[in-house]
């Protein structure tokens, strides 16, 4: 995409790319299409993203090195796709949280909050949890999955 007057391509700060195939280099930009090469990008190298995220001036150009096709990721699609995810896992770390019986006292906000604060952790087959004895800081919720419980008597 071309959206300047001197030939040079370049991207406004609401989007990011992936070089699809072709070959691009980019540059310092001070002197328009001839500033400093400071790397070259090959197909599948995405570039573009760290102005999108956070709103901010662009600090280098990328340039056609060959005949270039791009995929174009704009920010609105990118937030809204990513808020939209988000606001669905804490529907259902709500969800989860309203099932389990010691929360049935907490409002709407007290969950919402909780809900924020669960943190998703995966296990293999067979590793450990817990352990019997260590200091009891943090408590789970299974989500999926069953657990073995075991208790060490002294023998």
């Amino acid at each position: 995409y071309d959206d300047s007057t001197d030939g040079c391509s370049c991207s406004s700060r609401q989007q990011a790319a992936a070089a699809v195939s072709g070959s691009m280099y980019a540059s310092d930009g001070l002197a328009g299409c001839g500033g400093a090469v400071l790397k070259t990008l090959e197909p599948l190298r995405f570039f573009g993203e760290m102005a999108m995220l956070w709103g901010v001036r662009r600090t280098k150009s990328a340039y056609a090195k060959t005949d270039c096709v791009l995929a174009k990721l704009q920010q609105d699609d990118y937030l809204g796709i990513v808020m939209r995810g988000e606001l669905q896992a804490r529907s259902h770390r709500e969800e989860l949280l309203r099932k389990v019986p010691m929360f049935g006292m907490l409002n709407q906000e007290q969950i919402s909050r909780l809900a924020d604060s669960l943190e998703v952790k995966k296990f293999q087959k067979d590793e450990k949890i817990i352990r019997q004895g260590e200091d009891g800081k943090e408590f789970f919720i299974l989500e999926t999955g069953e657990c073995r419980v075991t208790i060490e008597t002294g023998s």
